[in-house]
């Protein structure tokens, strides 16, 4: 049963999605699913072994440690990235580790770019490609969620791709760069992606964020002090010494305390408004960054 579409039978029980699948296999006992490998082990799901066409049994995991995942690449791809990719499947192929369940992930790129007319969108997208090849950036994928990153034959015919939709770029033409760590000068021209860049609604959440921890700090001092009153207040009340007037003084601070802390309460409560608010208007980009 390799296959897209396998002629499932009559009693298989469909679930939508990866984490749907997931929710099937955790939820009723004893079932069997078809998942995304990776996310099956990031779940803790229990990896049924298979039998690859070399007659070896094996699991994901297995295989991956024997070099396994997309052995065959290299006999498979074509030489070049603008070949025909119709006839190329890495399911069950040959090897004893080979795990027969790989599938590629593609980018269709075309070869002209001219199509944009802006040629600092023509770097940007070029950019991009790179940065999909660039451990600083894909490395989570491989470590978190358990995806095998491109090497050997797929990795070299990527990079020979995107080198030549670099050169068509031109000589004189932008280049975007990347700023990992900071550089003076430099990382604030323009072309340059930096993660020390921030836009100004994450800055406004950031500092809410530490308002709201400092209010709740408050809240939990006067909280504190309130309890201490209602305990002098009860002293006072069952105590023979302690004339009305002295009661009368610490119930009234209890009270100005009570409601000082319902003030800050709801400064709190705004405050956290004006950060979920910061935080769904950043959603949407307002302005274009060069």
């Amino acid at each position: 049963m390799v296959g897209p579409l396998p002629d499932w039978p009559v009693d298989t029980e469909a679930c939508r999605g990866t984490l749907g699948m997931n929710e099937c296999i955790e939820q009723r006992a004893g079932t069997i699913g078809y998942n995304e490998a990776g996310i099956g082990v990031f779940a803790e799901l229990q990896e049924i072994s298979i039998q690859n066409k070399y007659g070896r049994l094996l699991n994901s995991q297995i295989a991956a440690a024997n070099g396994g995942i997309g052995a065959k690449e290299s006999d498979i791809l074509p030489k070049d990235a603008t070949g025909d990719f119709s006839s190329v499947s890495l399911l069950d192929q040959d090897g004893e580790y080979t795990w027969p369940i790989t599938l590629l992930t593609y980018i269709y790129v075309r070869n002209d770019l001219s199509f944009k007319t802006d040629p600092v969108e023509r770097a940007l997208l070029v950019a991009f490609l790179k940065a999909l090849f660039d451990p600083s950036f894909v490395s989570r994928c491989e470590t978190e969620y358990g995806f095998a990153l491109p090497a050997g034959a797929s990795l070299d015919l990527s990079t020979k791709a995107i080198q030549l939709l670099d050169e068509g770029l031109g000589e004189n033409g932008p280049r975007w760069t990347f700023e990992n760590k900071a550089e003076s000068i430099v990382g604030a021209g323009d072309y340059v992606i930096s993660e020390n860049r921030h836009n100004f609604p994450s800055v406004e959440r950031d500092a809410n964020l530490q308002h709201v921890e400092e209010l709740r700090s408050v809240v939990a001092s006067l909280e504190a002090m309130v309890v201490n009153l209602t305990a002098e207040v009860m002293d006072s009340q069952g105590s023979s010494f302690g004339g009305d007037d002295a009661e009368f003084t610490v119930e009234y601070e209890a009270m100005l305390l009570a409601s000082l802390i319902i003030g800050t309460m709801s400064l709190v409560l705004v405050l956290s408004g004006l950060a979920l608010y910061a935080v769904r208007s950043n959603q949407v980009p307002e302005e274009k960054e060069k």
